[in-house]
């Protein structure tokens, strides 16, 4: 059975048969600005390319931490090859095996294009995990002005734990947020991004 997808530089990538060559930052940049946030249920268009250049735009003016920076702006990189899926559904058991896969590629593409974050990436991960939900919050702000209307009855249990948004330590949060960025820009952010952090 043929398990590979052609990406948009037309390499053959094959998530249960990974090939390192087959994975670049064109193709991660390109896939995820025109990937949707939020499952493409917010108001308005918003890439997950421009939540990992928001994402990592902190940890360069805020913590000034470029190794980190780097980190967040690949953390959704299996996105790119796999597509994006819900948090609240992920979680879920009948899921298991996604989420295995999900944790493959994400480990693969960090070999290939960030090999000196791999032996740290649990580490990096588990840092990220924290912020990665407060930016949540604040995109939830943005997109929606709503946030009550958003979370609704439902209110995740990670947002107890995020205890305080983004926006709360830093008043100027990045250089468009709130603003939402077309494919092409998002792109070329993104791309922009990863060559100065190269």
């Amino acid at each position: 059975m043929d398990t590979a997808i052609c990406t948009y530089t037309g390499k053959m990538f094959n998530p249960f048969d990974i090939d390192p060559n087959t994975i670049c930052i064109e193709d991660v940049a390109h896939a995820l600005s025109q990937l949707c946030r939020f499952n493409g249920q917010c108001p308005r268009f918003y890439s997950v390319a421009q939540h990992s250049v928001e994402l990592a735009t902190h940890f360069i003016r805020v913590r000034e931490n470029p190794a980190m920076a780097k980190f967040a702006l690949l953390h959704d990189a299996s996105e790119a090859y796999l597509g994006d899926m819900p948090a609240p559904f992920k979680q879920h058991g009948a899921w298991s095996e996604y989420r295995r896969l999900e944790s493959r590629v994400q480990h693969a593409v960090l070999e290939a294009l960030a090999p000196e974050l791999v032996d740290a990436a649990r580490r990096l991960h588990a840092e990220l995990q924290r912020y990665d939900r407060r930016i949540c919050i604040d995109e939830a702000d943005a997109l929606w002005q709503d946030t009550e209307g958003w979370w609704g009855k439902a209110t995740p249990a990670w947002i107890v734990d995020a205890q305080y948004r983004m926006r709360d330590f830093r008043p100027e949060w990045g250089p468009y947020f709130g603003e939402t960025r077309i494919p092409e820009e998002a792109e070329l952010d993104f791309l922009n991004l990863w060559e100065q952090l190269t």
